[in-house]
């Protein structure tokens, strides 16, 4: 077995930072919950309002490299590899196909998060190269089909989560696909047949509504790049998993990339509520907080400086208090 086959990094933590204040006026009634009371709402999030603190593993076939493919660095964040060294659909899948976790320990990492305080864990059920840490029919690009391994990696770990008593999330890369025809990105924006709607229909929409059939009580969907040009679309796929049914809480990046995050005001804050946003996901750094704008929200931490795993870096946050915290009585700082 290829020794990086099992350097499963937990290569960033997700703290959910939520400032303990009320809305400034009731927010809009989001379309697919058109019959939620503030009060209702208040309920969802209850549970995430009083976490505070939780794990985000960052973990897919780009681990297996861990940053480096074929003696060349990727720049940027090791998770981009595929498109940042433009590596070819049939290398990618030839990565793949020695990706096989057999240490994979998910009891292990729920204990270790809970023994660090943390109330809630979001895995990368797919990020940006379309490759899916679970057993799906919309796609055979999967751990079960195209891997060694051969076995659906999130259920265990939704045992786990359930055994333990900590809430089980989902990171799902929507909008960027780089495998996928129509996904989006450095692949998918290759094939001028493919539609982005099309490749929404074929593989995000049903994959949401497998993960919500399949892993229990899902916490948090926690998507990624945003849509902002795609309101329709945002609306389907909020419709979709209050169909299910599902109270997982949404996050904003399933219409604003978060960059983007910190400049939303007025109209921008307003169209997120009607969607149907539960919560606001800042960048990897703390910023000011306007509780007049949005009551829910979190900041992202890595705990250096990449999301995936990459082996050359070692650049570790210190782990005292952020020199960059707001006032202690915001609860506005972290742990890095």
């Amino acid at each position: 077995m290829n020794r990086l086959s099992c350097r499963i990094a937990l290569a960033a933590l997700t703290l959910s930072l939520v400032m303990p204040m009320g809305w400034a006026a009731e927010p809009a009634k989001p379309a697919s919950r058109a019959n939620e009371t503030p009060a209702q709402h208040d309920a969802r999030m209850q549970w995430w309002r009083e976490a505070n603190f939780g794990m985000f593993i960052h973990w897919g076939v780009y681990a297996q490299l861990g940053g480096n493919y074929q003696g060349k660095e990727s720049p940027g964040v090791a998770e981009w590899i595929m498109r940042n060294l433009q590596i070819p659909k049939a290398e990618y899948e030839a990565i793949a196909r020695q990706f096989n976790p057999v240490k994979y320990d998910p009891d292990a990492w729920v204990r270790l998060a809970k023994e660090a305080g943390m109330k809630y864990i979001v895995i990368t059920s797919k990020h940006h190269d379309g490759f899916a840490l679970f057993d799906t029919k919309a796609s055979d690009w999967n751990v079960v089909k195209a891997t060694p391994y051969g076995k659906d990696l999130l259920k265990p770990l939704a045992e786990a989560c359930k055994k333990h008593g900590i809430r089980l999330g989902l990171y799902y890369s929507q909008s960027t696909d780089w495998y996928h025809p129509g996904g989006g990105g450095y692949m998918g924006a290759r094939d001028p047949k493919a539609s982005f709607a099309g490749y929404f229909d074929k593989i995000a929409i049903p994959q949401i509504k497998e993960l919500l059939a399949g892993y229990g009580d899902i916490g948090t969907l926690w998507f990624d790049s945003g849509m902002p040009e795609q309101r329709a679309l945002a609306e389907r796929m909020v419709s979709v998993i209050r169909a299910a049914p599902s109270d997982a809480l949404l996050s904003s990046r399933l219409l604003v990339g978060g960059k983007h995050t910190p400049g939303l005001r007025g109209a921008k804050l307003d169209e997120l509520r009607e969607v149907g946003i539960d919560y606001l996901s800042y960048p990897d750094k703390l910023i000011p907080h306007n509780p007049d704008q949005w009551r829910d929200w979190e900041t992202c931490m890595t705990m250096n400086e990449n999301w995936g795993y990459r082996a050359s870096d070692h650049k570790w946050k210190s782990t005292g208090r952020s020199p960059t915290r707001p006032s202690p009585d915001s609860r506005a700082w972290a742990r890095g």
